[in-house]
């Protein structure tokens, strides 16, 4: 009965898929280069993004195969695009959170300190105590709590205990 311009003609749908292909590289690109996110979840965002508006890039034609200009007024139309593209950006954003938010979670959990204690600079960020590292520039002071214990004072007021090694290393860099 009705077939899709694009599914119906091999051309047009290597057309279609070059340009999502471009759509793509530029999206990627933006992510990897213009937020520096890691590249595990620039594909996972990108693939997501790009399925949902690749397949409703497809079934655009319904739209407008059964609301032409001519048996619709143009306030109806409009209306029903500019809803159709909020409904779009909600749906986006929503599995944009989540896919952060779910992926992210597991994805540090797998991470050991000695993992970040690699990658950080050894100048701008140090391991205090066996489960805390800090960022030196957040450090407010030193408080000595007992004769040979003390805590760093955060510039948010929190208090975390220093190791020996820990306190031997922030002198060396303080």
């Amino acid at each position: 009965m009705f077939t899709n311009p694009i599914l119906s003609n091999f051309k047009n749908f290597r057309l279609y898929l070059f340009f999502r292909l471009i759509i793509i590289a530029i999206y990627l690109s933006i992510l990897n280069f213009g937020i520096k996110a890691d590249l595990y979840f620039i594909l996972i965002d990108s693939d997501v993004f790009n399925l949902i508006f690749c397949g409703l890039g497809l079934s655009f034609w319904f739209s407008v195969r059964f609301l032409p200009l001519e048996r619709n007024n143009l306030s109806k139309i409009i209306f029903t695009h500019i809803f159709v593209g909020v409904l779009l950006t909600i749906i986006w954003l929503f599995l944009g959170y989540n896919i952060i938010s779910l992926f992210k979670e597991n994805y540090l959990k797998n991470k050991t300190m000695k993992y970040f204690e690699q990658y950080l600079d050894p100048n701008l960020f140090i391991r205090i105590h066996h489960s805390h590292l800090i960022s030196v520039e957040f450090i407010q002071h030193l408080e000595q709590t007992q004769k040979d214990t003390y805590n760093v004072i955060l510039k948010n007021k929190q208090q975390l205990p220093i190791s020996k090694t820990g306190l031997a290393k922030l002198k060396n860099i303080l």
